[in-house]
């Protein structure tokens, strides 16, 4: 099967709460690009997501060292379990917005 993805992805590894519609789930944002983000989650939290939440908006919020925290939104566009662990792929409707530290 031929990759589509095309933006190049940036490793990150980083706890982050991935917020779907307005329920809040715990997860580690594994990559990120342009275009798109991917996560993983784990234990009790697994019980909060399900093939259902694609479709659905989510969105997140990170703070990259020297810039303004910058929230991440777009659909749910892929679902799949991999050793126990459920992943979940956000696709970006635009860029990110840059937003105010509280």
């Amino acid at each position: 099967m031929k990759e589509k993805r095309t933006a190049p992805r940036t490793p990150l590894n980083h706890p982050t709460t991935l917020r779907i519609e307005d329920d809040p789930v715990q997860g580690v944002l594994v990559d990120l690009s342009s275009t798109g983000a991917l996560f993983v989650v784990e234990g009790e939290e697994q019980a909060k997501i399900d093939p259902g939440v694609l479709g659905l908006e989510a969105s997140f919020v990170i703070k990259p060292k020297g810039k303004p925290l910058r929230r991440y939104t777009g659909e749910l566009v892929r679902f799949f379990t991999r050793d126990d662990r459920s992943h979940i792929a956000l696709r970006f409707w635009k860029g990110f917005e840059e937003i105010a530290s509280p």
